[in-house]
């Protein structure tokens, strides 16, 4: 790393400390609420845990110390994939080379995003005309079904079974906002993934994958434009 990002990793960790000292004290408080003032802190409980686990899969790591209290379970709540509905099937199943789901998570509103992003979305995806894309964006986004229509390998659902579709070996790729529960849903299904970081863990979920080489990325959501994206794609749909 540079010198600024060794710096950046600095600050970075004395807020995560602090940060995870307030918040284990806002725990501690609700506990202390219903069973007396007597209630051990939490922070003190995290560091005496004899075991601890990780939503996550030791080998999609970066190497690192840890101790062996560390227990990976990353995926122990995933269900296998089922059957996918008729009206996903026949989207899925039509496309010349395949389909690629493009979902930002529940948590990301892609439906709030700038009419500029949104635009640059389906221009993008425009462009792969062997392709069907499903977008997960709210039912109420008239602006992306407006910009969609034009689109006709651009389909929207409100909701989609992720797993389901990621199992599917007609679904040749996933976009994503990089979720530590989308990185493991797609290692499990064997798709590669472009992962386009928001906040939080998503910025080191989507350079692990690059690092682990399963997947590319965007910088960012504010990196999105045509080009960019269209250059991602190019690359994730190409790129063996």
């Amino acid at each position: 790393m540079t010198y600024v990002e060794r710096a950046k990793n600095l600050l970075a960790s004395n807020a995560l400390t602090y940060m995870g000292r307030y918040v284990s004290s806002l725990t501690t408080k609700v506990f202390r609420d219903h069973f007396g003032n007597d209630f051990p802190e939490i922070y003190e409980l995290l560091g005496r845990s004899p075991l601890v686990l990780v939503n996550s899969v030791e080998i999609l790591d970066f190497t690192r110390p840890v101790l062996h209290k560390l227990v990976y379970i990353g995926g122990i709540g995933m269900n296998k994939p089922k059957p996918l509905n008729k009206k996903l099937t026949k989207i899925v199943e039509s496309g010349k080379k395949g389909t690629v789901l493009f979902s930002m998570g529940s948590v990301v509103k892609l439906h709030k995003a700038p009419l500029e992003m949104k635009s640059a979305i389906i221009q993008a995806l425009a462009k792969f005309e062997d392709y069907n894309f499903i977008v997960k964006t709210d039912a109420s986004d008239e602006q992306m079904a407006k910009l969609a229509s034009n689109a006709s390998n651009v389909y929207l659902e409100s909701w989609v079974p992720q797993v389901d579709l990621l199992g599917h070996p007609k679904i040749k790729a996933f976009v994503t906002h990089g979720g530590q529960n989308s990185i493991l849903e797609t290692v499990y299904a064997g798709k590669p993934v472009l992962t386009i970081p928001c906040f939080a863990d998503q910025f080191r979920n989507a350079a692990m994958v690059v690092k682990k080489a399963f997947g590319t990325r965007l910088p960012s959501m504010s990196a999105l434009t045509v080009d960019s994206l269209t250059a991602a794609l190019h690359d994730l749909l190409n790129n063996e």
